[in-house]
């Protein structure tokens, strides 16, 4: 798991996590300390530090980098799955839950130790944040139609790894919560938008599918004012807040926090009602 910042893929682990809470007893590993790892053990979860490596790397990363990199990450990944099956069958663990796409550590060891495994794709990885596969495409998307379930946030990152059918494979989008958390009453409304916003999501797509969307409502004779956009944003995001508010002819409301509380979308959509 990432350890050295706080982003979606945190937030939604933690989403998961409190939705399980006293049905199961779980154990995050990181591959070492960072403000993630506070953030996990100040909702006192157990937390434990093993260093591993992630399995993806840059498209431009120089050839002459490329193969001591691989020879050092396959050395300490050998010392990280000696560590971890040794923790994993001291605890009891029936089940490992791979966080991330980039890191295919947690499927081999659930094969080496015959348990279940789950792997939570998060990213496209090459679409997104220009990352590849050490191991090569063939080979993670192999490994991961073998896993016992496969969780996608979205339709389109689903088909970017699985190609066949009969996978097991569930799209669950991020950021959702239970209908007994929403309480608005939908007067108004609301395009909600909860995340990082940075080039690697897309952010002037997004800036001119939302001049279309206000294009096309305007040439309804649909007035701009029904919709307001809503942003919960980290504070690095800040920088392209003036960006979207000069560009969009739709309200915009700008929040910041450090965790989505208890039903947050529901309540924070009727209080702009």
């Amino acid at each position: 798991h990432e350890y050295d910042r706080i982003l979606g893929c945190s937030y939604s682990l933690l989403n998961l996590l409190n939705s399980i809470k006293g049905k199961v007893e779980p154990f995050i590993l990181f591959p070492c300390e960072g403000i993630a790892v506070d953030y996990f053990r100040s909702f006192n979860y157990n937390c434990f530090i093993i260093p591993f490596r992630c399995d993806a790397i840059s498209k431009n990363h120089l050839v002459t980098r490329f193969i001591p990199r691989l020879i050092y990450d396959k050395i300490i990944n050998h010392k990280a799955k000696i560590k971890i099956c040794d923790f994993i069958s001291r605890n009891k663990i029936d089940l490992i839950h791979s966080n991330s796409s980039i890191f295919s550590i947690g499927c081999e060891i659930a094969q080496t130790l015959g348990i279940k495994h789950v792997w939570h794709l998060r990213e496209f990885q090459n679409l997104d944040f220009d990352l590849h596969p050490i191991q090569g495409w063939n080979k993670i998307r192999r490994q991961i139609a073998k896993s016992d379930a496969v969780i996608a946030i979205t339709k389109a990152i689903k088909e970017h790894y699985i190609q066949k059918k009969g996978a097991n494979v569930h799209v669950i989008n991020d950021a959702v919560r239970s209908c007994d958390d929403i309480t608005c009453t939908a007067k108004k409304n609301h395009l909600i938008f909860c995340g990082n916003i940075n080039n690697n999501k897309g952010e002037s797509k997004m800036n001119d599918q939302n001049t279309e969307f206000q294009t096309l409502r305007n040439s309804k004779g649909q007035k701009s004012g029904k919709f307001k956009w809503v942003f919960w944003l980290e504070l690095t995001a800040v920088s392209f807040i003036p960006f979207m508010v000069f560009n969009s002819q739709i309200p915009m409301y700008i929040l910041d926090g450090p965790d989505y509380p208890s039903g947050f979308l529901g309540q924070l959509a009727e209080g702009l009602a």
